[in-house]
């Protein structure tokens, strides 16, 4: 990335920020320390159903996060407003969070700052939509449970043909 004099050059921030904003399937919020949006992408929007129009200058709190995943919330910003140097400030997992309509969605998140010296922190969380993966993880595990019952059912049969040839050659020899 273009720097001038140890800073990111306009030109190479502009494109940095169209970037981050058409990247595909990766959701990218931008917050404040006093949890206000800042920058909300296209990914976001298709996410959560908020558009950026919608989100930015809302609390980024009461548009995604839920009840019980509120204190977490909390916790996270008083990191975030604690950081001096730019980078991870909490670790990244897999959350719940809420949509615009308020139906669940769960998405691995990660929350990283960037930093400047007399400045509060601009915090982001990247997320991941695991929809899709978890639905695919739920078939599966059906799909699995389906072939263990079918495995069950054949070691069954094995069974019982074993015991009906014994008892033939026990016939047999009657």
């Amino acid at each position: 990335m273009a720097k001038d004099n140890g800073k990111v050059t306009e030109k190479a921030a502009d494109i940095l920020s169209v970037l981050m904003d058409y990247i595909p399937g990766i959701g990218i919020e931008g917050y404040g320390p006093d949890g206000k949006i800042l920058f909300w992408n296209k990914a976001a929007e298709k996410i959560y159903g908020w558009t950026a129009e919608e989100a930015i200058g809302k609390d980024l709190g009461t548009c995604i996060v839920p009840e019980d995943v509120m204190p977490l919330w909390v916790k996270g910003l008083e990191a975030g407003a604690a950081v001096k140097k730019t980078g991870e400030f909490l670790p990244p997992g897999e959350l719940v969070l809420k949509k615009k309509d308020g139906s669940p969605v769960g998405v691995y998140s990660i929350h990283c700052a960037v930093a400047e010296e007399g400045k509060n922190p601009v915090l982001f969380c990247i997320d991941v939509d695991l929809t899709d993966r978890k639905k695919i993880e739920k078939t599966l595990k059906e799909k699995l449970g389906e072939v263990e019952r079918l495995n069950e059912l054949m070691a069954d049969r094995e069974l019982k043909m074993i015991e009906l040839k014994k008892q033939i050659e026990d016939l047999k020899k009657k």
